[in-house]
């Protein structure tokens, strides 16, 4: 942390957030008691706004559940989904960038460097995702 905060300046001058258990929260709620809890340092304002706005929906789900492993299926493949449509976006924004014409003034409308550099991003990520042969050298 010491070397985070001598690469950012101001991080140390700000109150680091922690996550709480929701049941905690509830039953601070209930108990309508902002210093239900002493020893695990909630901030008197943050217990009071938490009993003026109420519960809210918490959704949970048991590890054990039969229903685990085809829901970690799917999340699987909706993954590999996100990661081969990033890399076939990722190959059309660099062939848009190297089909670009010249623009209405008759310049050229990207800059041939940065094309370069995000075709080279884009093919390396395709690849890795995608079974594509590399057309462009």
């Amino acid at each position: 942390m010491a070397d985070l905060a001598a690469s950012f300046p101001g991080l140390m001058n700000q109150r680091e957030r922690r996550t709480l258990d929701h049941r905690i929260k509830a039953q601070i709620i209930a108990s309508g008691d902002p210093t239900l809890f002493p020893e695990l340092g909630i901030p008197y304002s943050t217990a009071m706004s938490w009993i003026r706005l109420g519960v809210n929906a918490v959704v949970t789900f048991d590890d054990h559940s039969p229903s685990m492993p085809p829901l970690m299926d799917q999340v699987a493949k909706l993954e590999h989904r996100v990661s081969v449509l990033t890399g076939v976006l990722r190959l059309v924004l660099a062939l848009r960038c190297y089909c670009a014409g010249p623009n209405k003034n008759g310049a050229s409308s990207s800059d041939p460097a940065g094309c370069h550099h995000m075709a080279l991003g884009a093919r390396l990520h395709a690849t890795e995702f995608l079974s594509i042969v590399p057309i462009v050298g």
